[in-house]
């Protein structure tokens, strides 16, 4: 009895000792899998470096200084606002990323033949590092640093093909009349031009997209480019607005375009090039992107003036749903008050449900389904529930044979298909209702924006849908068609009778 309390006593000592070692030794990162396949493959591979700590505690003093102004103890303006969180930003990511920075600086100056990386982007909305074309070698110096909660390999992210596309030209005379295009026919369906009859076309609004570009010089979207703070391309660093593929002009010209296309002619215009093409948007210029549209900066990245951050964010570009990798993006976006819309995806099938895409599915942005000119759903749409069971989309809008800009000429117009196509009529829609009442919150927008679809339960039909997530598409809101068809007019007459 007496030897087993001395051994047992022994025993458990130990076990706290190891215990208390195990909780002192530093912390190993997470690895993921693939970075390993992918050395095993080729001789580099480009990392997402991800910082303990995250960004939470900048988050929740730009909360606190946010609920201040909101009570009327505190006057800040917005782009103060915005200044104090992008600093409580950088800050965080500053300290938390120095041990790695002094490693990276340490291997730029070795005397090596072979560099162990090409280039490193500090990404302080995430708290994170982008490194290219890391070695072998680096990759097991990172291993042992303890400041580090996750390594893992860059994601190529899609916007999704446009389904189908026809060209056209544009009108022999220019349309300088508030007057919607005849091609254009989601812009009628919603109900625009009864909203610029009452003078609300987005004027005072300025929306973001983040794309493949957009043509500057096109007649539909030349008058109403911000200009200055309007522009950054991170790959190339270019100077002046151009688009590589079409999309993002396309984009562009349904939210703001003159001409009869936009659903915001009044709004203006800056952009980000995030995606090369459709099928190419790279993780680190997408966040490089998100960067700029919290604090925009100069076309080389510099001078940043907060205060040109846009109301609304447009987006097409997406993840597997369930995804967190933007998770932090959108709460940096949330907090600057910029409202973020996103394609719900072109994965929709007849024979599945749950094909939303990520950021789309996430419960702080505003998902977008695409419709016909009959409110039938597009086959390709993506369809909810999102992976915790969530309703998306939240809604849907025009998204089958939408007329709006191209990038091949100054006067040439495309018809396609896809959520893309829908998502942009509602950030204009989002820009007509800041017109209308400036100081609309997130909340109230999407409350007057779902509260006030249009739900014609014989016209709405889904091929090869009758239920999604045990709901029924006659039931509203549903896993198809969200809470209905963007209704702006409805939505407008609503907000101004409260």
């Amino acid at each position: 009895m007496i030897l087993c309390r001395f051994f047992c006593s022994i025993a458990a000592l130990a076990a706290i000792l190891s215990s208390s070692g195990d909780a002192l030794a530093p912390r190993k990162p997470r690895v993921d899998p693939g970075v390993h396949r992918t050395l095993r493959q080729q001789a580099t591979v480009n990392l997402m470096v991800t910082m303990h700590g995250g960004t939470g505690a900048a988050l929740a003093e730009a909360d606190v200084l946010a609920s201040s102004s909101a009570s009327g103890s505190d006057s800040t303006s917005r782009g103060a606002r915005i200044v104090h969180l992008v600093d409580s930003l950088e800050t965080l990511a500053t300290s938390a990323q120095r041990p790695v920075a002094a490693l990276l600086a340490q291997e730029a100056d070795s005397s090596s033949s072979t560099p162990h990386f090409s280039s490193s982007t500090r990404l302080w909305i995430t708290n994170q590092l982008f490194i290219a074309d890391a070695s072998v070698n680096l990759l097991q110096k990172l291993m042992a640093e303890p400041s580090i909660a996750e390594i893992r390999e860059e994601l190529v992210l899609t916007m999704g093909d446009d389904l189908e596309i026809e060209l056209l030209d544009g009108p022999a005379i220019a349309n300088t009349t508030l007057t919607v295009n005849a091609q254009a026919w989601g812009i009628e369906k919603i109900g625009t031009a009864a909203v610029w009859d009452q003078g609300f076309t987005g004027q005072n609004v300025t929306i973001a997209t983040i794309d493949s570009g957009v043509r500057v010089t096109h007649e539909a979207l030349r008058g109403n480019f911000l200009g200055d703070y309007g522009w950054f391309d991170p790959g190339t660093k270019r100077a002046t607005p151009y688009d590589s593929s079409g999309h993002g002009s396309h984009v562009t010209g349904s939210i703001v375009g003159a001409q009869g296309i936009g659903v915001a002619p009044g709004a203006q215009w800056m952009a980000c090039r995030g995606c090369s093409s459709a099928t190419s948007c790279l993780e680190s210029e997408l966040l490089a992107c998100a960067q700029f549209v919290l604090c925009p900066t100069d076309p080389a990245g510099e001078n940043a003036d907060c205060s040109k951050a846009p109301h609304v964010v447009n987006n097409s570009w997406g993840v597997t749903k369930g995804s967190a990798d933007f998770s932090a993006v959108i709460a940096a976006w949330r907090a600057a008050d910029i409202i973020p819309v996103f394609a719900n995806g072109n994965s929709g099938s007849t024979a599945t449900c749950s094909t939303v895409v990520s950021p789309a599915d996430a419960s702080n942005v505003i998902g977008v389904g695409a419709s016909s000119s009959d409110d039938s759903l597009l086959a390709q749409s993506s369809t909810g529930p999102a992976s915790d069971g969530r309703i998306k989309p939240d809604l849907t809008a025009p998204g089958v044979s939408v007329y709006s800009a191209w990038w091949t000429r100054d006067n040439i117009y495309a018809i396609t298909s896809g959520t893309s196509m829908a998502a942009p009529h509602v950030a204009g829609a989002v820009a007509l209702l800041l017109s209308a009442r400036p100081e609309l919150s997130y909340d109230e927008i999407w409350t007057v924006l779902t509260n006030s679809t249009a739900r014609d339960e014989d016209q709405m039909s889904a091929t090869g849908h009758a239920t999604c997530g045990n709901i029924s598409i006659s039931s509203f809101p549903n896993n198809l068609f969200g809470y209905g068809r963007l209704n702006i007019q409805q939505a407008i007459a609503s907000l101004l009778s409260d």
